[in-house]
């Protein structure tokens, strides 16, 4: 970028934020930030439709575990995504609980705008399979879950709502 152009750029960048507020738009970049909680919670749901899928491929070749063992081999077929019985922290992590034949629940982390911490859970057994967005992370039910946070539509539509308390 010629020197010239990169002088111009920020008078010209500070009037279009003068204009935009003097518009009634008091934060112009209010819409980019409210679908980064869409776009975290997209990105939850991918991690957790690849290890159901990645889980179904080890049930249907006589291997499906559960829990810590399920965790492992999950981590063995893909490493794009961290798996442990632990809650996850940060997004890429998830937590296994249940398979084999059990329901299985599968938590993913998805941070929030400004940083707070919610989560995206797959809750399946057999053909059923329940998707929840919440604060919290979900308890484990041997059952389909039903509840506030739970649906049945992944939660990419909307980011996880403010107040939701955990299953």
């Amino acid at each position: 970028m010629p020197a010239f152009a990169r002088k111009l750029l920020l008078p010209v960048l500070l009037v279009l934020a003068a204009v935009l507020s003097a518009c009634g738009v008091g934060n112009p970049t209010s819409g980019i930030t409210s679908r980064v909680g869409q776009a975290r919670d997209a990105q939850a749901v991918a991690s957790l439709q690849q290890a159901l899928i990645t889980a179904s491929v080890a049930t249907t070749d006589g291997t499906g575990s559960e829990g810590a063992a399920l965790a492992t081999e999950l981590q063995q077929r893909d490493s794009t995504n961290s798996y442990s019985g632990a809650p996850p922290t940060e997004p890429g992590r998830i937590q296994v609980i249940g398979g084999g034949a059990d329901p299985l629940l599968l938590v993913s982390y998805a941070e929030q705008d400004g940083g707070a911490p919610g989560y995206v859970a797959a809750w399946q057994s057999g053909a059923t399979t329940r998707w929840y967005a919440g604060m919290q992370p979900p308890a484990y039910v041997g059952v389909e879950p039903t509840g506030p946070g739970w649906s049945q539509a992944a939660p990419t539509a909307a980011p996880i709502p403010a107040s939701n308390p955990a299953q």
